[in-house]
């Protein structure tokens, strides 16, 4: 049977890199020859050239066409304009009667002077960058060309053609539940009552037993959760991205989605959503307090009254040695307050004796390298409807409406797991009423613990905005 994703965007992208380079290559040559091949002269590049700002060594934005008819996104969600524009086209910049009047004479000219080579210097610079953001936008136009339908192929083993299509990267109080729900009914009106059909799988860091089992176990029931997820169609990984790329998940065929929020108001709102559960009614500058003094193990004992041992896990489960309940404080809870994002686009895992021996730097640098190379979109939870247009346009089966749709269905992008309206850490269990936003000190103290989120969410926030651009949002 041939595979209905061949051709798929992922695969075509590297030789689509490799004329982009060589086109880029053949220009910049051009320009030092001073010949006119060397020039952007269409609308598109000239477009392409003002994209993006700090693109390679940074973006001329002198220009800044459409890339495609520009669309609105409405209050409703909806997307409308652009269909209706008029294609331009560039007109010749180069008149042969009149050109051929202003070539140089070189053996008449004189000596260029300092001023001049710094002028020609700086132009040269200029020419490079503006390829460079060509570069970018032509890998980006590629990498979201609009998918071919899933494949539909029962899918019962890693190796079936319809094996891992689609992964969510999730990262808890992103917006990535709402999400789930808009690709979880996606997928139930593509089945169309074939349960066969698109098998979905779930590897969440918040369950910490079943997390712990399913990918250090060696019984039964963690073999089989593994199996599972590697015959998945589709994924949720509320999980760092090594055990993607340990599942096999990080391949040409498979698109990746996922959504970034600004590292304050992530943690804020992680910090509202499990104030009792997670962090025991304390307050978040303490928490920050034992984190930097290197109690986090104590505090994680008397908070959860968890210091006896508990009773001993099966010795196939991959629990041994392990207390759940304190293994998920210190590795669950407390990594969801610094810098969660990067370390959940990491693919050296950060615990590890290799990932402990990176430095901020290189960690960050690793995480924006995978954010640019694996991820196929990129959301931004402040702009949620319009990330999921941008999936629409990119994933046509994941539309809110399909036209040929005989049945009506629509997924519409809900709002899920907001905070709860008592979290029973008042007086008497009744509700601490906890701000929308933290106080300065507070702002203060969880910036100073994800710098790294800080730089990474700033690297999101260009490339979603390359994304509207491409795709003629504004």
């Amino acid at each position: 049977m041939n595979d209905p994703r061949a051709g798929h965007p992922r695969s075509r992208m590297r030789t689509a890199m490799s004329k982009t380079a060589l086109l880029l290559a053949i220009s910049i040559s051009s320009f030092l020859l001073g010949s006119s091949y060397g020039r952007l002269g269409t609308a598109d590049d000239a477009a392409a050239s003002g994209l993006v700002e700090g693109a390679g060594t940074g973006a001329s934005a002198t220009a800044n066409l459409p890339l495609r008819p520009r669309r609105r996104l409405e209050g409703d969600g909806s997307v409308s304009g652009g269909d209706d524009m008029e294609d331009e086209s560039a007109s010749s910049s180069f008149d042969a009667d009149e050109d051929v009047e202003h070539l140089v004479n070189f053996s008449e000219s004189e000596p260029e002077t300092e001023e001049d080579l710094e002028e020609d210097f700086v132009a040269l610079n200029e020419k490079d960058e503006d390829l460079g953001a060509l570069f970018v936008v032509q890998e980006m136009r590629e990498r979201l060309r609009p998918r071919p339908p899933l494949d539909l192929t029962p899918s019962t083993n890693s190796t079936s053609s319809a094996a891992k299509q689609f992964a969510h990267l999730h990262h808890m109080k992103t917006g990535g539940t709402s999400v789930n729900g808009v690709i979880n009914c996606a997928l139930r009106r593509a089945r169309a009552g074939d349960r066969q059909a698109l098998p979905f799988a779930s590897l969440e860091e918040c369950g910490w037993t079943r997390y712990l089992s399913c990918t250090e176990g060696k019984d039964e029931d963690a073999q089989n959760c593994r199996r599972r997820i590697k015959a998945a169609s589709a994924m949720q990984y509320c999980a760092p991205l090594f055990q993607m790329n340990r599942f096999g998940w990080l391949s040409e065929k498979t698109d990746v989605i996922t959504v970034l929020r600004h590292p304050v108001d992530r943690v804020w709102s992680m910090f509202r959503f499990q104030t009792k559960s997670c962090y025991s009614c304390t307050n978040l500058l303490e928490i920050y307090q034992y984190i930097d003094n290197n109690t986090v193990e104590y505090w994680c004992d008397e908070m959860h009254k968890i210091g006896h041992p508990g009773p001993s896990p099966p010795p196939t489960s991959g629990l041994v040695g392990k207390n759940p309940v304190k293994y998920g404080c210190q590795h669950g809870c407390m990594s969801q307050l610094q810098n969660h994002q990067t370390r959940n686009l990491m693919t050296t895992q950060w615990e590890s004796e290799e990932g402990m021996a990176m430095t901020d730097k290189q960690r960050v640098t690793e995480a924006i390298h995978n954010l640019d190379h694996e991820i196929t979109v990129v959301g931004l939870t402040e702009e949620l409807p319009v990330f999921r247009a941008m999936v629409e346009e990119v994933f046509p089966w994941m539309s809110e409406t399909l036209k040929d749709d005989g049945d009506g269905k629509t997924c519409p992008l809900p709002h899920s797991n907001s905070s709860p309206k008592n979290n029973r850490c008042g007086a008497d269990g009744s509700h601490w009423d906890l701000p929308d936003q933290p106080d300065d000190e507070t702002r203060e103290a969880i910036l100073k613990h994800n710098q790294m989120d800080l730089e990474l969410y700033m690297a999101a926030k260009k490339k979603f905005e390359l994304q509207k651009k491409v795709l003629g949002f504004e």
